[in-house]
Order: C-alpha cells, then structure tokens, then sequence
C-alpha cells in the first residue's frame, strides 16, 4: 500500500519539532537510523510501514496521523505499475522476442535483404521500436519511486 510521502514527512517533522528534538535526537530515541529520518522528512522515500509504528510511538503520534492512503485517481507512478524488478524483467524479455522475430522473418526470406540498406533499416525500426516500448515501461519510474537507476 503506498502512502502520500509529504504527509508522512510533515506529520514526523511537527511531531519531531513539537517534542523539540533535533533529527539526531529523534534517530537515538526511535532506534531509526538517523539517515532514514533526513529521508522521511525529506518526502525522499516510501516509509515502512514497521519505520512508521515506530516514529508514531517515539512521537506520541497516532499512526492514522502517518499513514493515510494515497488517492488512487490522484497517485503519480507509472502507466503500467509495475516494480523495478518487473521493469526489469519486460525490459529483457521483449529484447528477447524482438531478436527472435527478426531473427525468424530474415530466416524465413529468401531474398531479405537483398542490401546492406534494408538490412540496416531493419535495425534502426527494431531500435526505434525497442526504445519507443522502454520508454512507456520505465515512462515516470524515477520520478514516482524516488528510484535512481543503477
């Protein structure tokens, strides 16, 4: 389930700054390390829901406060809603079927192709096609997980 991040950054930082403690200070008392608070309050990452049980008691916080569901009309993520590893995964196969498609029709044609020209323009459309598919299967990844490429 994902939660609306600038919510969850915002009620841990009045909750933080109501108690008067700093980030460090708010890290020793919950036993989150004191990087995934910078994170939380900084709306970077989609916080555990454990990390969250956890804030929510240090803070005096009710958890509902934390976590309210993200608005399906109104979620940011990407057309398909697949995960990195399944992004992954398509990424991989459909290079896979291209190559044997191409593979299969120039096999199956006496006569394709008959120039380095056709050839070369069967490369540039599997290229162009390829691209086109990987853009709308990583279209928005980076923006809607807070996820940099490796």
């Amino acid at each position: 389930m994902e939660y609306d991040k600038n919510k969850i950054a915002d009620a841990v930082k009045a909750g933080r700054l109501n108690k008067g403690w700093s980030q460090q200070e708010l890290a020793e008392n919950s036993g989150i390390a004191l990087r995934s608070v910078q994170r939380i309050e900084g709306a970077e990452v989609q916080a555990r829901l454990y990390t969250l049980k956890v804030l929510g008691r240090t803070l005096n916080l009710e958890l509902n406060q934390l976590i309210k569901p993200v608005d399906p009309s109104q979620a940011k993520g990407t057309p398909l809603g697949l995960n990195f590893i399944q992004r992954l995964i398509l990424s991989v196969a459909l290079l896979i079927v291209l190559l044997l498609a191409t593979l299969a029709f120039v096999a199956q044609s006496a006569r394709f192709p008959e120039t380095n020209f056709e050839m070369l323009v069967l490369v540039l459309v599997l290229l162009v096609s390829y691209a086109l598919f990987l853009l709308l299967i990583w279209k928005g990844q980076s923006k809607a997980t807070g996820h940099r490429y490796r």
